[in-house]
């Protein structure tokens, strides 16, 4: 079998973190705000380098409507519009992970409800 280098390939999550870096770099810059040097290294980096998710939310939200707009809805510019697709898939996983979240929740409360029996009862 010959010899290849196919393990150094990024994993989905390491494309998903410099993806990440690259739009928040990119909405730094059309803010024109300063850039961190290690968001700069890990955006230029095959295997993404620090996850900036959080970051990159926070600024979007932070935003007013025009802000907004100029910055994530810009038809006009290939990189607002792939940042748009990550704002809105990334608002789809927090919805998601806040269902999850209350559901869970109300799971918790449900069952604090119970008595011994009606725990036994239901195998718990």
């Amino acid at each position: 079998m010959p010899c290849n280098s196919d393990y150094l390939e990024p994993t989905s999550r390491e494309l998903e973190l410099k993806r990440t870096a690259v739009l928040y770099r990119y909405a730094l810059i059309k803010l024109s705000r300063p850039i961190p040097e290690a968001l700069d290294t890990a955006a230029s980096s095959v295997y993404g380098g620090g996850d900036y998710t959080a970051e990159l939310c926070a600024l979007i939200q932070a935003l007013d409507h025009q802000g907004r707009e100029r910055l994530v809805y810009n038809g006009h510019d290939g990189r607002s519009r792939e940042l748009a697709d990550w704002w809105e898939a990334h608002r789809k996983a927090d919805s998601k992970r806040a269902d999850l979240a209350e559901r869970a929740q109300l799971r918790e409360q449900a069952l604090a409800k119970l008595t011994d029996a009606e725990r036994r009862a239901l195998g718990l």
